[in-house]
C-alpha cells in the first residue's frame, strides 16, 4: 500500500461525458469500480476527477480536478529480449 500522501489522483475522470468515467491517456471506459458509498456524487456540479485516499480502505471519490494531490501514473510495460539493450 502506498504511504505518505493521503490522497492520490488515479487518472480517471468524467470531464468529457458526465457519469461516464474514462481513463486519461487511453480514453477507455472504466471496466471496474471501487467507489466509496454514495460516490461518485458530483457534489456542487464540479467533481469530475477521481482520487483515492486513506479513508475507507482507499476507495474512490470524485473531486474537483483543481484539487491538488499526488498522483499515480501507469507506465506501459515493454518486454525485452535477452540481446536487446535497455
Amino acid at each position: 500500500m502506498l504511504k505518505g500522501a493521503e490522497s492520490y489522483w488515479i487518472g480517471l475522470s468524467d470531464q468529457h461525458d458526465e457519469r461516464t468515467f474514462r481513463w486519461e491517456g487511453t480514453g477507455e471506459e472504466v471496466g471496474f469500480s471501487y467507489w466509496r458509498k454514495h460516490q461518485p456524487d458530483n457534489h456542487g456540479g464540479t467533481e469530475d476527477c477521481t482520487h483515492y485516499y486513506n479513508i475507507d480502505r482507499y476507495k474512490w471519490n470524485d473531486m474537483s480536478c483543481d484539487y491538488q494531490s499526488q498522483y499515480i501514473c501507469q507506465r506501459m510495460y515493454k518486454e525485452f529480449s535477452s540481446n536487446e539493450r535497455v
